[in-house]
């Protein structure tokens, strides 16, 4: 008796090597397919990030562009005070920053709210570069 027990805990033990990478590897391809999926979600619509400035001020980007921001309106008698704001203009209102933040995230995912452009930044002279001009003037 005491050689079938060590037998059959042999052969188990044979099935469980043979059955593990079986296992393994089913867990890597779902875990593949899975990041496979979130890709292709990210490229087809990037998550949103929401980014806490302080308790009254947010700031929603999508990757590391800027798209609008939830702000809180400190007027009196005002009844939906956070407010979201695309481009310095305000386009929606209402009484949670929850609320704004799914408005941000639905017209965002659909394409009608457009994230802020990046204003064109002035080439700006380096000092080295104004001092030869300066140099060449002086020459003159």
């Amino acid at each position: 008796m005491h050689g079938l027990a060590r037998s059959l805990h042999h052969q188990a033990s044979i099935l469980q090597k043979v059955a593990r990478p079986a296992t393994d590897e089913r867990e890597i391809a779902q875990g593949e397919f899975d990041q496979f999926i979130a890709d292709q979600a990210q490229a087809i619509a990037p998550e949103l990030t929401t980014v806490v400035i302080n308790s009254n001020h947010y700031k929603v980007y999508s990757g590391k562009q800027l798209i609008a921001y939830i702000t809180y309106d400190h007027s009196e008698f005002v009844t939906q005070p956070w407010v979201v704001m695309v481009n310095g203009v305000e386009k929606f209102r209402d009484t949670t920053p929850a609320r704004c933040h799914r408005f941000i995230e639905w017209h965002y995912k659909d394409g009608t709210l457009n994230p802020l452009a990046l204003a064109e930044v002035p080439e700006v002279p380096t000092i080295s570069e104004i001092s030869l001009d300066l140099l060449h003037e002086s020459r003159k």
